[in-house]
């Protein structure tokens, strides 16, 4: 899932990516495929969630 920042710098992404049973995630905003994930992560599209880390568990 992915969660909408609502605090970001210039240069920051503007959307993070906790795991579904991440107790930090607030609430999603939209639900991608692992492929996807793996995809926005690897541009740099995509902030990962720095408690429950799924950049560990995708391989990224």
């Amino acid at each position: 899932m992915v969660e909408k920042l609502h605090q970001y710098g210039p240069d920051d992404p503007a959307r993070r990516l906790p795991r579904r049973d991440c107790w930090q995630a607030r609430h999603s905003d939209e639900r991608i495929t692992t492929e996807d994930a793996v995809d926005r992560l690897a541009r740099k599209a995509i902030a990962w969630c720095g408690v429950c880390r799924p950049d560990r568990a995708l391989r990224c």
